[in-house]
C-alpha cells in the first residue's frame, strides 16, 4: 500500500468538487489488486472466499433489498458549539450499536437518531477515532431491532453493483445505486488522510456520510459512505473490514471512548478567534463592535456605558497568551492573559497583566462570549 503511483486529479482540485473543501489524490497500486482487510469474524468467511459473484438470477431483488436495509439506517442530528450537523448511520447489532463517521458526531453535545419510520431516540458516543473517521454510538431505543447484515470488502471488484443508503441534504430514506469504479483510493479531507477507500459511482451528498454501502450481490454492508464530490458521480467509502476490529474493541471495552474534554480543533479555533477579535476591536477603540460579541446575559450584567468606561485609562491592550481548557457546561473555556498599558491616577503610564477566564458558546446560532471572569491582576515592570 506504500508503493503507490500518486496521480493528482487537477480537474477536481481546481473545481473544488469534493465536499468539505477536500483535495483528492487518487492512488493506484503498482499491480492491480483488491484490498486485503484484517481478519474478520467467522460468519463473514463465506464473503471473503473469493468465489465468483452469483449470477444476476441469484441476486436479491433490488426492491426487496432496499426494504430489508432501510429499517437499519438512521439519520443522525448532532448539536455542537457551532450549530447542528446531520449525517447517517446504521445499526450493526441487536444491542443498539450504530456505526457512523467520526466527523458526523465531532464535538457533539447532544445526539439524536431518527429511524426510517420517523421515531427519534437519544444516542451517546461509545468510541470515536478521528484518524479512521469512524464512530460507534449506543442507542437504547434500538435494542432488540434487526441489524444490517455485515459483509466484507476484501473480494470486491470494479464493476460490482452497490447501493448507498443515507439522508443526503436531510432527505431521509434515500437510496442511490452505482458500481464499484475503483479500489484502494487515497484522499485528504480537511487534514484527515484516508487510504484504501472504495470508489463508487453512486453520489454521496452532505448528510449521506456514515450511511452503509451495500453490495447488491450479497445484500450485505461492505463499507461506510464517507466522502463525495459536489459534481459528478464520485463517492468514496471506508471498507468495513478496516474499522470492525476497532469497533469490536470499543464494544468489548478494551478502548476508552475518544469523547473527552478537549474540543475539536475547528470548534476550538473559532472560539479562540472570537476572543482575539474582541481584543483587537477594543485596542482599536471600536468598543460598541466589541460589545456586540458578548452574549445577552453578559451584556445584561455589564451595560455598554460601564463597559466603555472600563477602558477610559487604557492606552493599548493585547493578548499575551491564551489557552483552551476544554468544554464547559455550555461552551468552550479559554484562559486569556491580557497585557494593557494604562494611565494611573497621576497620569503615569503603567503596565498590567490581567488573567481572564472566558466561556465561548452559541447563542441563537451565533458564537458569543457568554461569560468572563477576572482571575488575577499583576503589575509588570
Amino acid at each position: 500500500m506504500k508503493r503507490m503511483l500518486r496521480v493528482l486529479l487537477l480537474c477536481l482540485i481546481a473545481s473544488g468538487l469534493l465536499s468539505a473543501g477536500c483535495t483528492l489524490i487518487i492512488s493506484t497500486p503498482e499491480r492491480a489488486a483488491t484490498p486485503a482487510g484484517p481478519a474478520q469474524p467467522a460468519q463473514d468467511t463465506a464473503d471473503r472466499a473469493g468465489k465468483e459473484p452469483p449470477s444476476s438470477s441469484a441476486m436479491p431483488d433490488t426492491k426487496e433489498l432496499i426494504r430489508a436495509i432501510q429499517p437499519t439506517v438512521v439519520s443522525i442530528t448532532a448539536q455542537n458549539m457551532l450549530g447542528t450537523s446531520q449525517g447517517s448511520g446504521f445499526l450493526i447489532d441487536q444491542e443498539g450499536h450504530v456505526l457512523t463517521n467520526a466527523h458526523v458526531v465531532q464535538g457533539a453535545r447532544f445526539l439524536q437518531v431518527q429511524t426510517y419510520d420517523g421515531k427519534s431516540y437519544q444516542a451517546k458516543i461509545v468510541g470515536s477515532s478521528d484518524e479512521m473517521d469512524v464512530a460507534l454510538l449506543y442507542v437504547e431505543g434500538l435494542r432488540g431491532r434487526t441489524p444490517a447484515p455485515l459483509g466484507s470488502a476484501s473480494s470486491l471488484e470494479v464493476g460490482d453493483e452497490v447501493l448507498a443508503f443515507g439522508s443526503p441534504l436531510g432527505l431521509e430514506n434515500t437510496v442511490t445505486t452505482g458500481i464499484i469504479s475503483g479500489l484502494n483510493r487515497s484522499v485528504r479531507v480537511d487534514g484527515t488522510y484516508y487510504s484504501g477507500l472504495i470508489q463508487i459511482s453512486a453520489p454521496i451528498a452532505p448528510g449521506n456520510s456514515g450511511g452503509p454501502l451495500v453490495l447488491r450481490a450479497t445484500g450485505k454492508v461492505v463499507g461506510i459512505n464517507t466522502v463525495g464530490a459536489s459534481v459528478g458521480n464520485i463517492g468514496l467509502s471506508i471498507p468495513l473490514d478496516h474499522v470492525l476490529p476497532l469497533v469490536h474493541a470499543w464494544k468489548e471495552g478494551r478502548i476508552q471512548a475518544a469523547q473527552g474534554s478537549e474540543p475539536p480543533k475547528d470548534v476550538e479555533s473559532e472560539a479562540v478567534a472570537l476572543v482575539d477579535e474582541f481584543y483587537r476591536l477594543v485596542n482599536e477603540g471600536h468598543y460598541e463592535a466589541a460589545y456586540e460579541l458578548l452574549g445577552t446575559g453578559f451584556r445584561r450584567k455589564l451595560p455598554l456605558d460601564r463597559f466603555v468606561r472600563g477602558y477610559n485609562r487604557t492606552v493599548s491592550t493585547w493578548i499575551a497568551d491564551r489557552r483552551v481548557r476544554g468544554f464547559g457546561p455550555d461552551g468552550i473555556v479559554i484562559d486569556a492573559w491580557v497585557d494593557a498599558v494604562e494611565q494611573d491616577s497621576d497620569g503615569r503610564l503603567v503596565m498590567h497583566r490581567y488573567h481572564f477566564v472566558y466561556t465561548v458558546g452559541q447563542e441563537n446560532g451565533v458564537l458569543r462570549i457568554l461569560r468572563g471572569k477576572l482571575v488575577d491582576k499583576e503589575r509588570l515592570p
